[in-house]
């Protein structure tokens, strides 16, 4: 989602709030938890539909709130392959919803690998610096 298109959606909800999904089990209500680990017991698996469950009923209730949904995709993938495939069809859901709410991509982890490549060649100083500039 581009800022422009943010801002637009802010301007139609009269609201600046964006939700984060933060896919944890421990804000799962316990019947929708039950419900999985009953019947998938106690797995990446059951964990990442509960989650699921709950994600799709806090868009619902949302999706005429609040101008955007952030899923942080780092929960998710601490649900294994799992909660990869769940953030996946969360998006889809996200994006059947598009007139009312946009998916905003967490990129984080994307920014933090970037950084790690070289962005400048570090020189050794053999000699002592005389001046440095103002902003250090």
């Amino acid at each position: 989602m581009s800022f422009d298109v943010l801002q637009e959606k802010i301007r139609e909800k009269a609201n600046p709030t964006v939700a984060g999904l933060d896919a944890r089990v421990e804000y799962v209500p316990p019947h929708i938890l039950k419900k999985y680990t009953d019947r998938l017991g106690e797995t990446l698996e059951a964990a990442a539909e509960a989650i699921g469950e709950f994600d799709r009923g806090l868009i619902d209730a949302l999706c005429d709130v609040v101008p955007a949904v952030k899923p942080q995709s780092a929960y998710y993938e601490n649900l294994g392959w799992q909660g990869m495939e769940m953030l996946e069809r969360t998006i889809r859901a996200l994006e059947e919803l598009s007139m009312q709410l946009e998916a905003l991509e967490d990129m984080k982890k994307m920014a933090a690998s970037s950084m790690r490549q070289p962005r400048m060649r570090l020189t050794v100083l053999t000699q002592p610096v005389k001046h440095l500039p103002t902003c250090w």
